[in-house]
């Protein structure tokens, strides 16, 4: 995956990314949709409330009259103007997407440009902001097309009211918005005539949201569904194979084997509709400490091998490497392996920690990759020349 670089992906140009109209022209839009929304609500005998003020302007907010067409750009655009996130410091700020984020919105893009199902199995790093961005991918929908519905699925109960809290502050905090009839932890759904629902539940349910029709599916840490392959088939005969429909299946690695793996290695290997989109530990730039000049000899200078071979593969940076001894010795109890499975270098070391093997895996997979890339010099053919009883004639 090659990620975006600053004449694709910067977060000032996000952040200061306005709408594609001028204000007197969005007031004078809006004002025609206002009039508009008054002859309904006559005609419907209701009157024009507020909450179908607040409805008009949310649809307009979204729609390609204000923002254009779907882009990577008009999406994160809107994320910052309208949805706010809550940091790890506890601050609720504007939502302004990562890079990595941003190169799951330029697949999705490219996708709905060519008329494409979206369909994505992810395998990342931990704390990446996937689901921040699903869920709000989901809203925004909502926000674009009235009657939309979407669905997501996390592992456990606490991950579904997590993701349930998260909506609910997006919601909270909008600047405007339909009026809801019903949110609770396990479903939202907007009045007349929006109509839009969004389900959570948690895949600790077999059954788990079966009856809905999606727009969009969001299979949160796949790997570690207890009943993967019953509920994510009950879930897919939710969705329409149709261009703008939308499945993210995301997940960290849980060992070799199972429904998450097969699938990204089906997608990886072209045999399924999904792309296979994996992302590294090291290109998340967070994921670094600041070091100084003295500091970044001594590191460099003290080298494991695998580090070594983390700065001549990838480029790792002395701040880098001191992040990753950090995460090893303070978040996986001193075991590089489970670092390798929930901060992976490259999608093949994610599952490597499974059945904790006898023989060094990177050493492996180094050599691998070295007979892949070497040419075919001769092709000979395994033969056993023995008798059933195992001797030799």
């Amino acid at each position: 995956m090659v990620l975006p670089t600053s004449t694709l992906w910067d977060p000032l140009d996000v952040i200061h990314s306005g709408p594609v109209q001028e204000t007197a022209d969005a007031e004078a839009a809006l004002a025609v949709l206002f009039d508009e929304a008054r002859k309904e609500c006559r005609g419907e005998g209701i009157p024009f409330t507020r909450a179908r003020k607040d409805a008009v302007t949310f649809h307009f907010k979204a729609s390609e009259e204000f923002i254009g067409d779907i882009t990577p750009m008009s999406i994160a655009g809107w994320f910052h103007r309208e949805l706010k996130i809550l940091t790890k410091e506890g601050k609720l700020v504007p939502f302004a997407v990562n890079n990595i984020q941003w190169c799951v919105l330029c697949e999705m893009c490219t996708d709905l440009a060519n008329s494409v199902p979206g369909r994505y199995v992810i395998l990342k790093a931990r704390q990446f902001g996937m689901s921040t961005l699903v869920q709000g991918l989901i809203l925004f929908f909502c926000a674009r097309e009235p009657g939309t519905a979407g669905t997501t699925i996390a592992h456990k109960k606490d991950a579904t009211l997590q993701l349930t809290r998260m909506l609910r502050r997006y919601i909270r905090n909008l600047k405007h918005g339909p009026h809801l009839r019903k949110m609770n932890e396990y479903e939202i759904e907007w009045e007349h005539p929006w109509d839009c629902v969004i389900g959570l539940d948690t895949a600790e349910n077999k059954e788990a949201k079966r009856s809905f029709t999606n727009k969009l599916i969001h299979a949160s840490e796949l790997a570690f569904w207890p009943y993967a392959s019953v509920t994510r088939l009950g879930l897919m005969q939710t969705i329409a194979e149709v261009p703008g429909t939308f499945v993210f299946e995301e997940s960290t690695a849980n060992g070799v084997g199972g429904v998450f793996y097969n699938n990204y290695w089906a997608a990886k290997q072209g045999t399924s509709d999904f792309k296979a989109l994996f992302y590294a530990w090291h290109e998340f730039p967070n994921y670094a400490l600041e070091v100084g000049s003295a500091e970044s000899e001594e590191i460099m200078g003290g080298l494991s091998s695998e580090e070594r071979q983390g700065v001549e593969r990838w480029s790792w940076s002395a701040g880098q490497i001191l992040w990753r001894r950090k995460m090893i010795s303070d978040r996986c109890d001193g075991d590089v392996l489970q670092f390798h499975q929930e901060y992976p270098s490259y999608d093949r070391e994610a599952f490597l920690v499974s059945g904790r093997p006898v023989f060094d895996q990177h050493l492996l997979e180094e050599r691998r990759a070295f007979a892949e890339s070497q040419p075919l010099v001769f092709q000979g053919f395994l033969g056993y020349d023995g008798k059933e009883d195992g001797s030799e004639h």
